[in-house]
């Protein structure tokens, strides 16, 4: 409930200022550790949903950052995402099994040129050119199923994140008393 404060004449205005100026200076601090707190948590449990596969890139491109956005006034955001390609086939399989059910198509082999390396540890470019494009084929034909290493985590620490969202009230009390 909110507290009233009952204003007679100028000197019963400048607590209430005071208290009006120290909420502002305060709220914004607050809520950005809070914002950072959540992207953090959000951040680890996405690294650790996020499958290693045979290279580590997906799971180490995994990033979290926390920005001030003026459109609409004001506004902090936390974001976590990956810049890798390859983050929304695994976030959503391919395919019409995957979430988006769009029709399956082949990746590009060069794309996979890597990981052929890797898995297969083939040396010659030949062999791995070869081997790149078969799987690209394969993956065209079958589809991957989805991973979804970012709605994991959120399932994970969502329960962890929500009461990180009353800071606007808990910063209102210790102001206002």
């Amino acid at each position: 409930m909110a507290k009233r404060t009952e204003i007679n004449d100028a000197r019963d205005l400048r607590p209430a200022l005071r208290r009006l100026i120290r909420f502002r200076k305060d709220t914004p601090e607050a809520i950005h550790d809070q914002i950072t707190t959540a992207t953090a948590l959000m951040e680890t449990e996405s690294v650790k949903n996020a499958p290693v596969g045979v290279t580590g890139e997906l799971r180490d491109s995994i990033f979290g950052e926390v920005r001030e956005v003026h459109v609409p006034a004001n506004t902090i955001e936390g974001r976590v995402g990956t810049p890798a390609i390859h983050g929304l086939p695994v976030e959503l399989g391919t395919g019409p099994q995957g979430a988006l059910r769009r029709p399956r198509r082949r990746p590009p082999a060069e794309a996979l040129y890597d990981w052929v390396r890797i898995k297969f540890g083939l040396d010659d470019e030949a062999d791995i050119k070869s081997a790149a494009f078969a799987v690209a084929r394969k993956i065209g034909r079958k589809g991957t199923a989805p991973q979804y290493p970012f709605r994991r985590a959120w399932l994970t620490v969502r329960r962890r994140i929500r009461p990180l969202a009353v800071t606007g009230r808990s910063i209102a009390r210790k102001v206002w008393g």
